[in-house]
């Protein structure tokens, strides 16, 4: 069970089998149990080099807990593992790679840490207990319910752009929908060409998916598995290509769904299999809202702050009423105007994030403020990251753009913080897997010396008393309507000229953008069949999972076409031929597509080489001194699609200017 690292040393499993048969022969266990708790132990492809000896620890544990059944005395079960942890932790030739690894005992300098790693080990073995699952899951089984999240057009739109652009990572492919509701982003999954998806889904909701497949003719490529992913055993009898999920809660965490992610992850994707969305940024910023902070005092004084009501002094419980009320996470709508202090942001990236890791665990913030305020909270939202093999999109419900059906989220102090404008500004978000499906946040903020804080702000408690949407009539049928909210209207008014902070991702999102604009140019071309049709440079398509881009690299493809080259088919593209050097065929491709009597070549580079290539070229050909000519740096800083358009309209100059060298004068 040695890690892999140093990269020479070989995995000898040897000490944990010794450690575990000893520790296995002395209790009451099963046979077959023993025999799993061995094999975790000894399963090489358990050690995680970068999480360390606890991480890999846990992972082992996990996997044995999870072989051994449900059956078993897990309070037997969880000595044995005390006991084998315990002696694979001293034991000098397991603990000599790590130490050599890191230079020096790090984590093993103490104790073993039997109840994180037992701990850490369970947490994602099971999603909530029953009461709370039933109440969860009822109500996600209503149509209704799903209809308000499939009327989010930004968050619909967003997963069919990242899913159907994306379409090499799909067509042919096995995929997983993890909690899949209704099941539309299976759909999606299947108009890119999936060969198979399987719908987890807990729900009752889960008995529509089978009928709405059968309604559109995909009823063979749909499997439904109504459980709690976390119980599934049999009912994926494969891995995955590609995992689809909307398991995103308000303040990103609510609801528990990025474990059960991570979970799916683990147990059934593919090694590089995809996930959609790959990771999301979560963003903190400090707020202010003085009319929402002295609400909430008037309100919380309506009753309690009384010494005679009907002859009764309930003053006593004043205290008590406000920090009821506080401790709400607010779950509205916000103005940019209203954030005090750049936002602080943290990714969390769903395809090396460990499920321990989300159970218990701070969110840091510090920047200094922008004007002298005071200060009322956090402010927090996230935006979600679709990285696909064509093109990459960027789901956001921050304040800067749309409203969606995740609302916004702030996390309110009882006492304001008041600051001076260039004070420095930090604390932190302390989130707390407890039972209902939920965490249990706290909040620490701290300026000049003074200190606020509050806990036990349950994030499925939200006060959406605030919000304000707008609605738009739908015509359910010529003369039946229905309103419904209108995400795009609903718009928190300023309060003041300007607002102080900008978008942390602004330019993440307009990168994406751009990404998003070269996939929908390819998905538009002609018709397929079309030979050789015509293609900007900057076209993308995917290959094997790899990105290449249309550039205009004449060298190059004369040099690949030379008859002692040899190439190799690798695919087709509207009847051309995509070929491939046989040694390096994800160097780049050559498109031979038939023009006339005779073949014409393309040129497709990985891409960033090909965006390499674009802005070499700017740099070269533009004319140097002129108003319209881009210094190094600012060619550099060009995005995506300004880069693709620049180039192809240098090109097409360049053509007219040769075609014009070639005609025939007559002067």
């Amino acid at each position: 069970f040695a890690p892999p690292i140093p990269a020479a040393m070989p995995v000898d499993p040897q000490t944990v089998a010794k450690a575990a048969g000893d520790v296995c022969s002395a209790v009451e266990l099963p046979n077959s149990v023993r025999q799993a708790i061995v094999e975790a132990f000894c399963d090489a492809s358990l050690v995680d080099p970068e999480g360390g000896p606890r991480a890999s620890l846990t992972r082992a544990s996990r996997r044995a807990i999870e072989c051994s059944g449900r059956e078993v005395d897990q309070r037997e079960l969880d000595y044995t593992l005390c006991e084998l942890l315990g002696a694979v932790w001293d034991d000098p030739s397991w603990r000599q790679p790590w130490t050599d690894a890191v230079g020096g005992p790090g984590d093993l300098a103490k104790r073993c840490p039997l109840r994180e790693i037992l701990t850490g080990a369970r947490f994602t073995l099971s999603y909530g207990d029953d009461v709370s699952n039933h109440k969860y899951f009822k109500n996600f089984g209503r149509l209704a319910m799903q209809a308000t999240m499939l009327q989010d057009e930004t968050r619909t739109g967003a997963y069919h752009r990242a899913i159907t652009l994306n379409r090499s990572d799909f067509e042919g492919k096995v995929v997983m929908d993890v909690g899949s509701g209704s099941g539309m982003l299976a759909y999606f999954a299947v108009q890119a060409g999936a060969r198979r998806v399987y719908c987890v889904e807990a729900s009752p909701i889960a008995e529509v998916i089978p009928q709405i497949a059968e309604a559109n003719g995909w009823a063979d490529r749909i499997v439904v598995v109504n459980k709690v992913l976390q119980d599934i055993r049999d009912e994926v009898p494969e891995q995955v290509d590609c995992i689809t999920h909307e398991t995103l809660g308000n303040f990103l965490f609510a609801e528990r769904g990025i474990e059960t992610v991570l979970t799916a992850r683990d147990k059934f994707l593919k090694p590089g299999g995809k996930l959609f969305p790959a990771a999301a940024t979560f963003c903190l910023a400090p707020f202010e809202d003085g009319r929402i902070y002295q609400g909430r005092v008037v309100k919380a004084s309506n009753l309690w702050t009384s010494k005679d009501f009907f002859g009764v002094d309930v003053s006593c419980m004043a205290e008590r009423s406000r920090r009821e009320l506080f401790i709400r996470p607010l779950s509205d709508q916000f103005h940019p105007d209203q954030l005090r202090a750049d936002a602080t942001t943290q990714v969390f990236d769903f395809r090396t994030l460990r499920p321990e890791e989300v159970r218990s665990f701070d969110v840091k913030f510090a920047s200094r403020v922008k004007t002298t305020c005071i200060l009322h909270g956090v402010a927090g939202w996230f935006d979600a990251h679709f990285e696909g093999s064509t093109c990459s999109v960027v789901l956001s419900t921050s304040p800067y753009d749309t409203l969606t059906h995740w609302w916004m989220t702030r996390l309110m102090l009882l006492e304001p913080l008041a600051v001076n404008e260039g004070e420095e500004v930090s604390g932190l978000v302390g989130f707390e897997a407890c039972d209902g499906n939920t965490y249990r946040c706290r909040l620490a903020m701290e300026a000049g010396g003074v200190r606020r804080e509050l806990d036990g702000m349950d994030l499925a408690e939200g006060d959406g008393s605030h919000r304000n949407p707008q609605h738009k009539t739908h015509n359910v049928t010529e003369h039946s309507k229905v309103q419904i909210i209108d995400w795009e209207a609903t718009r928190a008014a300023p309060t003041l000229a300007e607002a102080l902070v900008e978008d942390p991702l602004r330019e993440a999102k307009a990168a994406a953008a751009g990404s998003e604009a070269a996939a929908r140019a390819i998905a538009s071309q002609a018709p397929a069949g079309e030979v050789g049709k015509a293609r900007d440079f900057g076209s993308q398509i995917g290959v094997d999972g790899a990105a290449f881009m249309l550039v205009d690299d004449t060298a190059l493809c004369s040099r690949l076409t030379k008859p002692s080259s040899a190439l190799v088919l690798v695919g087709s593209l509207d009847g051309a031929l995509l070929m491939a050097p046989p040694q390096q065929p994800r160097a780049c491709l050559v498109e031979l597509s038939a023009v006339g009597a005779g073949v014409r070549p393309r040129c497709w580079l990985p891409r960033e080489q090909a965006l390499e290539h674009m802005k070499a070229f700017i740099l070269e050909q533009q004319v140097r001194g002129s108003p319209e000519s881009m210094g190094e740096e600012e060619v550099r800083m060009l995005n995506e699609q300004r880069l693709i358009a620049t180039y192809n309209m240098m090109k097409r100059a360049r053509a007219a200017f040769k075609a014009r060298l070639q005609k025939p004068s007559f002067l």
